[in-house]
């Protein structure tokens, strides 16, 4: 907190008292605070999620403070393997998996006087892109006013895809001449895959074609 007074006055003389007031009748006390400028810290150091689900980290003071607390944060491009902008695959265009968290330049949170807490949301984004674990790394940038950076500087987010595509043939039959040396026959996924897609291929019990054939 900041700064605290004291106000003490002289007032009324007592009936019968042979003295007058004078000119200081008033002696101001300051109380300056000791207990040091309060800590903020990410709650945790590392959580997870699905890509549908929302991703908010709490930060929080050590302690209340009579003062608005503001501080910067943003992500770290070195460890961060999410995209914070479009992805274009085969032609398609794809969301980007967050767009709350800036890189440069960071921004800006206000914890309100006598509040412990703010969030940041993430805005994480579900698309149907079949994708690996993505990670995003938010830590403490820039300038913080009324508090210092705890131990908690940084939080590691990671995201879990939710778009394992399935894999089936495009049609259920074909058929050609025998003279053809080759058929091909047309595999599809459910929906994109960021990732190289491979399944085994073989004849089953139900064939009547001899190998050979």
């Amino acid at each position: 907190e900041g700064p605290e007074t004291i106000v003490v006055t002289l007032t009324d003389i007592v009936a019968g008292a042979s003295i007058s007031l004078g000119t200081n009748t008033t002696f101001t006390i300051t109380v300056n605070d000791n207990a040091g400028l309060p800590f903020i810290n990410f709650t945790s150091t590392a959580s997870s999620g699905l890509e549908d689900q929302a991703a908010i980290l709490t930060v929080q003071l050590s302690r209340i403070s009579a003062q608005d607390v503001t501080f910067q944060w943003s992500t770290d491009a070195s460890n961060t393997t999410a995209q914070n902008n479009e992805t274009v695959l085969g032609g398609n265009t794809f969301p980007a998996d967050y767009t709350n968290a800036p890189i440069v330049p960071p921004a800006t949170i206000t914890i309100p006087a006598n509040q412990l807490t703010a969030t940041i949301d993430l805005g994480i984004q579900n698309d149907n892109l079949h994708e690996p674990t993505e990670m995003i790394e938010a830590g403490f940038t820039g300038s913080i006013t009324n508090a210092q950076v705890g131990t908690n500087s940084y939080h590691l987010y990671t995201i879990l895809d939710n778009d394992t595509p399935t894999i089936q043939f495009a049609s259920a039959e074909a058929s050609g001449d025998e003279s053809a040396t080759s058929h091909n026959f047309t595999v599809t996924l459910s929906n994109p895959s960021y990732l190289d897609s491979e399944v085994g291929v073989q004849t089953n019990g139900l064939s009547t074609a001899l190998d050979g054939d």
